[in-house]
């Protein structure tokens, strides 16, 4: 039988699912919820009536059940999945490629938490 006649087996595709995909799904909903972000600060380069506007929009597409239930746990399993990626190395020698793109995060993520909440 082949797949199309069998029919959709949620166990089969439950199992094909990596950490990978998993990393890259939570990924996808932290750049979905930066964009909207600095979308809505680009707003403010028109007017700060635009930017209301745009953030009425960011609220209530992040503060809504759905919106927190997809943000909270994305951001959880991508640092933790970050971690876990950082445990499995062979050796903690980091490339000169690899030190602004870790910096910017650490450090981005630490403004972020102490920042104003807008």
């Amino acid at each position: 039988m082949d797949q199309v006649t069998a029919g959709f087996n949620p166990r089969t595709f439950l199992r094909s699912i990596g950490v990978r995909q998993v990393r890259l799904a939570a990924g996808l909903v932290l750049f979905s919820y930066l964009l909207s972000h600095f979308i809505n600060h680009s707003l403010g380069n028109i007017s700060l009536a635009a930017m209301e506007y745009g953030l009425w929009f960011h609220m209530a597409l992040w503060r809504s059940l759905p919106g927190t239930l997809l943000l909270y746990p994305a951001l959880a399993v991508h640092g933790s999945l970050g971690l876990w990626a950082l445990y499995e190395r062979r050796h903690f020698k980091w490339k000169a490629t690899e030190l602004p793109a870790a910096r910017a995060r650490t450090v981005g993520a630490a403004e972020k938490l102490w920042a104003d909440p807008v």
